[in-house]
This record gives structure tokens, C-alpha cells and sequence, in this order.
């Protein structure tokens, strides 16, 4: 697992803050959730990823959308990245797998746009301070809101449950 912080990704330390937090497929997750946390590991992985995201964008969306749609998701990425309370765990671009800090940042951007803005303030303080949540919930709110104007819906069920799950003992 690798991990982000700051201005530079850093690598992790392999495991979750919590041993055994469940993981889940990236195959259980909608085509907005997958585009999202392809994007996430690629960008966290820094400048040489970034031309397969942006290539992934510009494929789905064309390019004019997908510069749009990028602009967002940076945005998002870089409120989560600035404003981490700890490093963030995540896999690499390949695995199959997703790590509990994708599924509680996919968590975040999920409910900065389907939650109430208190339970939506409540996710974001699990993964970032408080200085920043307004920032992140605004921008994670564009970000759900440019896939939703592309026909790539967000969902808050099975996802959040699972991320639920993740954060107890």
C-alpha cells in the first residue's frame, strides 16, 4: 500500500491504522466509484501517473468535459492531500482491492453530495482537520456534481455501509 501526505506522496506502511479493516473490490463499486479511486492512486502517485488520468478523462468524457472534470477531482484531491489528519493508505493503480482510506475518501465525496451537511462534516473529519472540511465538502460537492451532469451517479448504500464497518473495531 502506498500513502499521501502533503506535497509529496510518501510510502506507507503497508497495513491499515487498524489491522483487519475490511477491504472490498473495485468490482463491487459503481462506474463513478471506480473512476474516482483510479484517479486517486493515480494522482497520489504523482506526475508520471497523471497523463494516464488525465487519459482516462479525456476517453470518458472527451476533452473539454474532461478537463472539467479533472479540475474538480484535483480540487478534491488536493483538500484530502493538504488537509490529511494522518498519511492516507491507498493501493496501487492495479489492485483489485480497496483500501479503508479510499473507501472512507470515497465516503466523503459520496456525502458531501447525497448527505445532510452535518453527516456529511462528520465523514470529512474522519479523514481531514477542521480547517479544511468546508474546502473539501465544497469541492468533493462540484466533483460529485460534474459525474452526476456526465451520467456517473455516486451511491451512498452498500458503499457507506461497508465504510461504516471499516471504522469499528
Amino acid at each position: 500500500m502506498h500513502g499521501l501526505r502533503g506535497k509529496t506522496p510518501g510510502v506507507g506502511s503497508g497495513t491499515s491504522e487498524r489491522p483487519g479493516d475490511p477491504v472490498t473490490r473495485l468490482g463491487e463499486l459503481g462506474e463513478a466509484e471506480v473512476l474516482f479511486v483510479r484517479s486517486l492512486r493515480g494522482w497520489a502517485l504523482g506526475v508520471p501517473c497523471w497523463r494516464h488520468v488525465w487519459n482516462e478523462h479525456a476517453r470518458r468524457f472527451g476533452g473539454a468535459e474532461g478537463r472539467i472534470v479533472l479540475r474538480a477531482f484535483v480540487a478534491f484531491f488536493d483538500g484530502i492531500r493538504g488537509g490529511a489528519r494522518r498519511p492516507i493508505l491507498h493501493h496501487p493503480p492495479c489492485c483489485p482491492h480497496l483500501a479503508p482510506d479510499e473507501a472512507r475518501i470515497l465516503a466523503v465525496l459520496s456525502a458531501a453530495v447525497l448527505e445532510p451537511p452535518d453527516a456529511a462534516r462528520f465523514r470529512a473529519l474522519t479523514i481531514v482537520e477542521a480547517s479544511v472540511v468546508d474546502a473539501v465538502l465544497e469541492a468533493g460537492q462540484i466533483l460529485g456534481e460534474a459525474y452526476e451532469q456526465r451520467g456517473l451517479k455516486l451511491r451512498s448504500g452498500p458503499l457507506l455501509e461497508h465504510e461504516e464497518s471499516a471504522t469499528r473495531h
